[in-house]
Order: C-alpha cells, then sequence, then structure tokens
C-alpha cells in the first residue's frame, strides 16, 4: 500500500498542470484467483494474469526433435506436441498455436483434451492451401463447464510430412473481460469500439489492423517481427485532452523499446508519442501494458488512429485500449 500511495503522490503533483485529478488504485488480485493454474513441470514460459503462453521445445512431443524454440516433426506420423496439462476453472478459451510449414499440402488435426485423451472438449483441422506464405496459426476455441484437471493441447501430424511448430498459447476469455470491466460472459468479437458508463472508450484488438500480430482470441500477441502491432479505428473525436491505458500482459523479454503513438489524416500528421515504460504497479497487476498517459488534440479529427509499435524482441499480448476524455478545451 506504500507504494500505491506514493504512485498517487506523484499523479497528484503532475495532475494541476492539467487541471484534472488521479486516482489510482491497488489491485489485490493473486494469479491463483485468474482461473489458471499452472503445474511447476509444465515449463511455461510467459504466465499472465489472463494467458499462459509456451515455446513449443517446452511441450511434450512423439515424433519431433527440438530446434531453438521449436519442435520439427521427423515425417512420422504422430503427435508433434501433447500438453501442458493444466487445471482450469470453468469458462470460455482459446488455444492458439503457430509455426511453419517445411513440406507443403499438409493436413494435420488439432484438438483440446483432458484426462489423457479421454475427454475431447474441441479440435480443428489444419490445412495447408498452398498460400504465398509458409507461416500458419491455428486457433482452437473450447468451453469448460467445470474444473478440468490436465487439460492439454494436442496437433497430429501426418507421415512424410514436416511441421514446425513454434508456440502455444492459450486464453482465459472470462478473465479479459475481467480485466476490461465488463459481464464474463460478453463476446469481445462481436463488438465494435464502444462506450462505457465511465465515460470511457473501450476499443477491442479484433476491431483493430494488424499485419504481424498473431490473433490469440479476442486479444492480439506479437511475434518476434518488427513493426506496427496495430492501428486504427480511425475514430471521431473532439478537440481536448485524453487518457489511454493500454489492457493485456507483458511478456518476460519486455517491452524492449515499444511505443505507442496518435495520428490522423491517414497516418500523415502527427499528434502524440509515447515511448511505453513499465511502472511500479506492473509488478503487482498484469493488466496494464505501460502507464496510462495523454494526449491533446488541438482540434476536432474525423480519423485517428492509435499505432502500437514493437521490436522484434517485444513481448505483449494486447487485450484491449481504453480511452477517456478527461478535459474539453
Amino acid at each position: 500500500m506504500e507504494l500505491y500511495s506514493e504512485i498517487q503522490r506523484m499523479a497528484n503533483r503532475q495532475a494541476p498542470t492539467i487541471g484534472v485529478s488521479c486516482n489510482i488504485q491497488p489491485f489485490n488480485r493473486e494469479f491463483g484467483d485468474w482461473g489458471f493454474k499452472a503445474r511447476k513441470s509444465s515449463n511455461v514460459y510467459w504466465l499472465g494474469s489472463y494467458l499462459t503462453h509456451y515455446l513449443a521445445k517446452d511441450l511434450s512431443t512423439r515424433n519431433g526433435s527440438v530446434a531453438g524454440r521449436a519442435l520439427v516433426s521427423n515425417g512420422a506420423k504422430g503427435y508433434l506436441c501433447h500438453g501442458p496439462y493444466l487445471d482450469l476453472d470453468p469458462g470460455h478459451y482459446c488455444a492458439v498455436a503457430n509455426g511453419v510449414w517445411i513440406t507443403r499440402g499438409v493436413t494435420c488435426n488439432a484438438d483440446v483434451c483432458s484426462g489423457k485423451g479421454a475427454v475431447l472438449h474441441a479440435e480443428e483441422t489444419l490445412v495447408d492451401l498452398g498460400a504465398k506464405g509458409t507461416e500458419w496459426s491455428l486457433p482452437v476455441d473450447f468451453a469448460l463447464d467445470e474444473e478440468t484437471t490436465s487439460v492439454e493441447f494436442r496437433l497430429m501430424v501426418p507421415d512424410e510430412h514436416q511441421v514446425q511448430l513454434n508456440t502455444v498459447t492459450i486464453v482465459n476469455e472470462k478473465m479479459v473481460m475481467t480485466i476490461l470491466g465488463l459481464e464474463p460472459d460478453s463476446h469481445a468479437a462481436n463488438r465494435g469500439v464502444e462506450k462505457q458508463n465511465s465515460g470511457s472508450t473501450l476499443i477491442f484488438p479484433v476491431q483493430m489492423s494488424s499485419k504481424i500480430g498473431l490473433r490469440v482470441g479476442t486479444t492480439l500477441q506479437t511475434t518476434g517481427q518488427e513493426g506496427f502491432l496495430c492501428y486504427g479505428p480511425y475514430m471521431t473525436l473532439s478537440r481536448g485532452i485524453y487518457r489511454v491505458n493500454l489492457m493485456g500482459s507483458i511478456g518476460p523479454q519486455g517491452l524492449a523499446g515499444a511505443y505507442a503513438d496518435i495520428v490522423c489524416d491517414a497516418g500523415k500528421k502527427g499528434i502524440h508519442n509515447e515511448p511505453l515504460a513499465i511502472t511500479p504497479f506492473n509488478e503487482y497487476v498484469d493488466s496494464t501494458v505501460g502507464k496510462p498517459w495523454m494526449f491533446f488534440l488541438e482540434q476536432d479529427v474525423s480519423d485517428l488512429e492509435i499505432r502500437l509499435w514493437v521490436s522484434n524482441q517485444t513481448e505483449i499480448n494486447l487485450c484491449g485500449i481504453v480511452l477517456q476524455q478527461i478535459e474539453e478545451t
């Protein structure tokens, strides 16, 4: 509490310069409250309040060999990966695997199961349609009606083909909605940019554009590529002072030079640039990407963009952007 009190005093000292008051509250929930109970033996690379992220090399395999952080199938039929055997609370989840086609024209089967394969929760087919690129990703949505133990993601690869698996991420959609202040049964994929009761505007990543991001359920995640993780949503805003809060999770490698900016006129006019920094309370609450920041609009705009630039070392999962006008001018 002393840490938060000091943050509050610092914020209040700065508030008079913009004519508003700040109210930073401590967030006292532990990771165990959020629905993920990863076992110590599961080798999770990135454990957030609403996600678990695994490098392929840390998952079990029956026909794969480790290649750096990845797993590569050896040409024999079998499960390229299985695991990580999570104990999960009831709710809606999305598991996303991504990797690279080594041989083309492959059809693989993926599923989420428990009880050593006895209970099947969801399954999907991964097909190489011969597109120009070799990268692939596969989402598998699943729902649990009760607390379930030993949940695993499995990827079956046929014989005479080679497939590379890079990562597997599992997102608890119920917890994403809770972090964003929505009802747990809300579905962000069916929403647009919307106003909240607090006067804030909530922007969902699924409503923004991305050329380098991996879509994991309703969230957007970095993939080790440099560039704009997201841009949009081309909003109409009036003159005034605004506060922005990027909601999400930061991975082990951190922000690594990431920044956000505000532009309009199809990106030709820059309004604000904000280098992202981890604030002290990020050590206690895994729901904000850097500190909240502000920008000033000198005039009304009709196509405002919020862009998030990342380096090839940045590790961010973005679950929402909260925009609030704090003063009209």
